[in-house]
């Protein structure tokens, strides 16, 4: 029994950008005409320097182009299956066989003859498909860190089973809670101010001056306020919580030690309630400034966001652009009909 079949309608791109790919898989399957190359720049604005991307940003970029999209953290397998079964796309940040951090689209999950989850197939920017057992998928999509292969990485704790929705949108998806928010605001903050730095010399560029050098103040005070916030929500919050968590996991494997399995499991357990609190002191002071500094940068999210669309809709000829729309939804055609066209060359 499989979940629903979306492998044979995402398009498959491939391309060494994970996170952009993935979103252009998503946004062809919804019926916008997208590609990596496209969305790379306005995501990664310094070239070939990666500085990441994050679940939030991806699914800004998709409510940008007039999709209904959601970011969430401390997900389950079960959660992605109810997705699929309403044809929406979910794209997860995982440590992909225990090595650096990588974004994958998940496009189906199998179940067993007893109708229990017992795989999933994940859709691989780099050009293929895998299928992993359910057991495999929750190890490389728990307690994600910047990789698990090398010390510096582990020391870098980023999500816990964080993924991203886009559905149309007419399709409202449910806000993820406060509480959710703040797991990964600290991240969030900091990549986006990062990325947004860049990003904010291209909207001027474009000839939004005002828009642009606004957005390149609130992206400047994103990232003053971002790291000191990673630090203490995720440098110091999430390796005490992930490490609790673990150490809760290895105590439980001492079945002939019961005193140091009780021990193990109370130090965990302490660990994770005081690394969970420590966490939420970190993402409480990146949201707060990420409204505060909200008004800076939302005009000029609003200018990128249609030059954007431009360049999708331009880079599609016409009978490809005609045929995508018409699987697309009403609110998407509204938010593409009236975006600025591009002039054609003379």
């Amino acid at each position: 029994q499989q979940s629903r079949g979306l492998e044979r309608r995402q398009p498959l791109q491939a391309d060494v950008a994970g996170g952009t790919t993935c979103l252009a898989m998503a946004l062809e399957y919804h019926g916008f005409p997208a590609h990596a190359a496209l969305i790379e720049p306005c995501v990664h604005p310094y070239g070939n320097l990666d500085l990441g991307e994050v679940p939030a940003e991806l699914a800004r970029y998709a409510r940008m182009m007039g999709f209904s999209a959601q970011h969430y953290n401390h997900g389950d397998v079960q959660r992605i299956c109810d997705h699929l079964q309403s044809g929406h796309t979910v794209t997860v940040m995982m440590n992909c066989r225990g090595g650096t951090g990588h974004i994958v689209n998940v496009i189906a999950v199998r179940h067993d003859a007893q109708g229990e989850i017992a795989d999933v197939v994940l859709r691989n920017p780099w050009g293929f498909d895998e299928c992993i057992s359910k057991d495999q998928m929750v190890h490389e999509w728990s307690r994600m860190r910047q990789a698990r292969d090398n010390f510096i990485g582990r020391c870098l704790p980023v999500f816990n089973c964080a993924y991203v929705v886009v559905a149309p949108l007419e399709e409202k998806l449910c806000a993820p809670s406060f509480a959710n928010r703040l797991h990964s605001a600290p991240v969030d903050l900091l990549v986006s101010g990062l990325n947004g730095l860049g990003g904010s010399l291209t909207t001027m560029r474009n000839g939004h001056a005002v828009s642009g050098g606004l957005q390149l103040v609130g992206n400047v005070l994103k990232v003053m306020i971002g790291l000191p916030a990673y630090i203490i929500g995720n440098f110091v919050g999430k390796n005490l919580e992930f490490g609790g968590q673990d150490l809760v996991l290895g105590s439980n494997a001492l079945s002939n030690a019961p005193c140091h399995r009780i021990l193990g499991q109370i130090c965990g357990h302490s660990m994770q309630v005081v690394g969970q609190a420590v966490s939420l002191s970190g993402g409480l002071v990146a949201w707060i400034f990420d409204v505060l500094i909200w008004p800076l940068t939302f005009s000029g999210h609003r200018a990128s966001g249609r030059d954007a669309i431009a360049q999708h809709l331009a880079s599609a000829d016409d009978a490809r652009l005609v045929a995508l729309l018409s699987r697309a939804f009403p609110g998407a055609r509204t938010h593409q009909m009236a975006a600025p066209r591009v002039p054609e060359c003379s």
